[in-house]
């Protein structure tokens, strides 16, 4: 082992010593109880804490109260599933009006090329291919 990588451990070590830690429980004349990483004062009385399976208790739900978890979550499913229908619905019904839109602006483009060979061959097509123009505006805006 090189001596940087000797000299991390070192410090690690060392660093981690201070990572320890102990919890008084102390219990005053009144009975009170404090908890605090020093030892108890002379004039209160010590108790011992157990930490090490203070963060692993084991949640035990009632079964009364896992029926009502389990009607909460085929509730919650339903209303999802619920929604979903709704979104599929409104989607489908955008995609049609899309397309509905879509063939309009495909037809007025086609007319609007039509209009435009007649236009360079009068004047009469010019009016018409402006008044298309217009009418292709609000139909294909946002398309």
């Amino acid at each position: 082992m090189s001596l940087g990588k000797q000299l991390l451990a070192s410090i690690l070590i060392v660093a981690s010593h201070g990572a320890l830690a102990e919890v008084f429980k102390c219990i005053d004349e009144r009975g009170f109880s404090t908890y605090q990483d020093r030892p108890c004062p002379h004039d209160s009385r010590r108790s011992p804490v157990d930490t090490r399976y203070a963060s692993s208790l084991p949640l035990k739900v009632p079964d009364a109260d896992q029926e009502i978890l389990e009607q909460i979550g085929a509730a919650n499913r339903a209303r999802d599933e619920s929604r979903r229908e709704a979104m599929s619905a409104s989607l489908t019904r955008r995609q049609q009006a899309f397309a509905q839109k879509r063939a309009q602006c495909l037809a007025l483009r086609a007319e609007l090329n039509a209009l435009r060979e007649t236009a360079h061959r009068d004047t009469a097509g010019g009016a018409a291919e402006s008044n298309l123009m217009l009418r292709m505006r609000g139909a294909c805006s946002g398309w």
